[in-house]
């Protein structure tokens, strides 16, 4: 095993190990398992779907499928925290309170919006799914 491989690991487990111990992760064995992000897709596309992926005291990471959904119309969103998101494959329309132009993300393109940024998804690729990994701050 060449040392960068074997480091990358040690430093795996031992961010698990860490979470595992200050941040309230119960089960650490399904962190270990390979799994696929783009496997198990709802077959309900007419909605939007949630789907925690890994939580704790500090954080929640999240995959959400869309399928063609978005905001209604005049409604923001508000958190209480920042947020991170990531689009994996699709695309949607992205528009941050004070900007003129609507975001458009492809896939790899990735923002952070801080708490209490007002932001809205003005749409969503229409045919099959857009799906996000999004990573909720805590505190």
């Amino acid at each position: 095993m060449a040392r960068s491989q074997g480091l990358r690991i040690c430093a795996r487990q031992a961010l698990c190990y860490i979470l595992s111990k200050h941040n309230g992760i119960e089960d650490m064995d399904g962190l270990f398992n390979k799994q696929n992000i783009f496997a198990c897709l709802p077959v309900d596309v007419g909605r939007e779907h949630f789907e925690t992926l890994l939580e704790c005291a500090d954080f929640k990471l999240e995959r959400i499928f869309s399928y063609g959904q978005a905001a209604t119309e005049g409604e923001w969103y508000d958190q209480d925290h920042g947020e991170w998101v990531l689009l994996l494959k699709g695309s949607a329309g992205l528009l941050i309170e004070g900007e003129e132009e609507v975001r458009e993300l492809m896939p790899g393109d990735y923002l952070y919006l801080p708490a209490h940024r007002r932001h809205r998804v003005e749409w969503t690729q229409p045919e099959g799914e857009t799906i996000w990994l999004a990573l909720h701050g805590r505190g």
